[in-house]
């Protein structure tokens, strides 16, 4: 089942409803089942606006129920789901792939066949046709997935403006009993390569020797180093 919450006058009430029943290893009618589901809970709980972020464990068509039902759907891209379930463009092998521009690449990576691929990217392709906002944290986003569906056209997507900021020059030092030059605190399961963990590990690597320490929060899986 799936709970809903409902707050109402400082009043929380659970609700219940079942989720569909399906065998994970087949597709074929993956996008229904959810597209039905996803109608049966917005007819439950009548929602002002609906905004979906991804079909991760579900599938995007949970949006075009939404959008069939009338109601104002705004749709946040803040990872690439509706081209690839695997979310960030991994291969199976950990690998960034880069969307491949032959699409048998991606179903033998998913173990998916070439009409399940398709079907995957075509429901996505009409969610953001259909859609009444589609948010892009950055036009690379758009970019990006634009190698696999045709999005819709830049001037009707909204780019998050980044927040920058200028900081001056650090004038912190460090105590004069500490023997090392710097501490650094890096938080965040950092083991996660999907999370960048690659990449921490690679510079933390080559911190060794420099005279730094390393300090992680969230993770539980980070070997030690020597040196570090």
């Amino acid at each position: 089942t799936i709970s809903v919450l409902e707050t109402a006058n400082g009043v929380t009430k659970r609700r219940s409803l079942p989720i569909p029943a399906h065998d994970s290893d087949d597709h074929s009618d993956t996008a229904d089942m959810w597209r039905e589901f996803a109608g049966a809970m917005l007819e439950f709980t009548r929602p002002d606006v609906f905004h979906f972020h991804h079909g991760h464990t579900t599938n995007p068509s949970v949006a075009l129920a939404a959008i069939d039902a009338g109601i104002p759907t705004v749709v946040s891209l803040h990872d690439f789901n509706l081209v690839c379930p695997r979310n960030h463009l991994l291969d199976r092998w950990g690998s960034y792939c880069g969307i491949p521009a032959n699409p048998n690449v991606c179903g033998a990576c998913l173990g998916w066949d070439l009409q399940e691929i398709r079907a995957w990217r075509l429901i996505s392709q009409s969610v953001l046709s259909r859609a009444d906002r589609v948010i892009v944290p950055d036009p690379t986003v758009s970019e990006l997935m634009g190698r696999a569906v045709t999005m819709p056209p830049a001037e009707t997507m909204e780019m998050i403006e980044p927040i920058g900021h200028d900081f001056a020059p650090a004038t912190m030092q460090a105590p004069t009993s500490r023997k090392l030059r710097r501490r650094v605190l890096i938080p965040g399961r950092i083991e996660a390569p999907h999370k960048g963990g690659l990449l921490i590990t690679e510079l933390v690597e080559r911190l060794v020797g420099h005279n730094v320490e390393i300090h992680s929060i969230g993770s539980d899986d980070v070997a030690d180093r020597n040196g570090v």
